[in-house]
């Protein structure tokens, strides 16, 4: 099995909102935590954004007021995320941590974990130290809003993407990315690889890497929030709606820490429709 490695987190770090920005709704989404934390009746500010890449949810939301803290492993997304919010004028905390291992201990009342970063827990060890820490790091009554990915083909296939534009230095790029997937049913385990061509300066370099997503039934996935991670169920929705019934294969959950750590029992799941 090759080493996990994706380029855009690392060597294509500069060229990550270029390569996502015509894919990832991020004002619906952004839009979806004021309508969701509303719907449920909570009121606090100070937010976790889990796997915050170069803060694209983590500066829209501290323009909309919300006192934010991103996370994310890759030192190379912070920097730039870091520079963005200084050139916004935002007071943003960024630490570099892995999701699976966090250190807080009841500072939020909101954790993030959108476009997909809890498909990043490949196994049921990865994905039980994610949701402690979640759980750790909210305060009694905090929300955790996470979507995930259901469905996925059992198929070998090959897709061709490709994005032009202006680089982070007004350089014009042009990125091709060839990818390869596959999917381990008996893991429920999708496998990427892919091969970036970036064409800029009059060359073309090229970088391979090779990364894997964790698929989680609904069902599955409402299991161990209960069961790993000590949530009550608040509701389940399809992306980004909550008059959105959940269909797959992109839906989301917003999951509550209990407020007495006493209470065992859980919510009834409220599914949209």
């Amino acid at each position: 099995m090759p080493d996990l490695h994706s380029p855009e987190y690392d060597e294509l770090a500069e060229y990550f909102d270029l390569l996502n920005e015509k894919y990832a709704p991020y004002e619906q989404e952004c839009d979806f935590v004021d309508q969701a934390l509303q719907h449920h009746g909570k009121q606090g500010r100070a937010v976790l954004d889990l796997a915050c890449g170069t803060g694209i949810h983590a500066i829209r939301l501290a323009q909309r007021g919300y006192v934010v803290t991103g996370v994310d492993l890759s030192p190379a997304m912070l920097a730039i995320a870091r520079r963005k919010a200084a050139v916004a004028g935002l007071p943003i905390t960024f630490v570099q941590a892995d999701m699976k291992a966090l250190s807080f201990h009841e500072q939020f009342d909101v954790a993030l974990a959108v476009n997909y970063p809890v498909t990043f827990c490949v196994t049921e060890d990865d994905l039980q130290r994610f949701l402690h820490g979640v759980h750790a790091a909210l305060r009694p009554g905090g929300v955790l809003l996470v979507d995930f990915l259901s469905v996925y083909g059992s198929k070998t296939s090959t897709s061709r993407e490709w994005v032009e534009g202006e680089g982070p230095h007004g350089d014009r790029v042009r990125i091709e990315c060839v990818r390869e997937w596959s999917y381990d049913r008996a893991r429920q385990v999708a496998m990427d690889k892919m091969i970036y061509f970036v064409e800029r300066d009059g060359g073309i370099t090229r970088f391979d890497g090779y990364h894997e997503w964790r698929i989680f039934y609904p069902q599955e996935m409402l299991a161990y929030l209960r069961r790993l991670g000590g949530f009550n169920i608040l509701g389940l929705y399809r992306c980004w709606s909550l008059d959105g019934a959940p269909s797959g294969p992109n839906d989301v959950i917003i999951a509550e820490k209990p407020s007495s750590y006493a209470s065992g029992r859980t919510r009834q799941v409220s599914t949209a429709g």
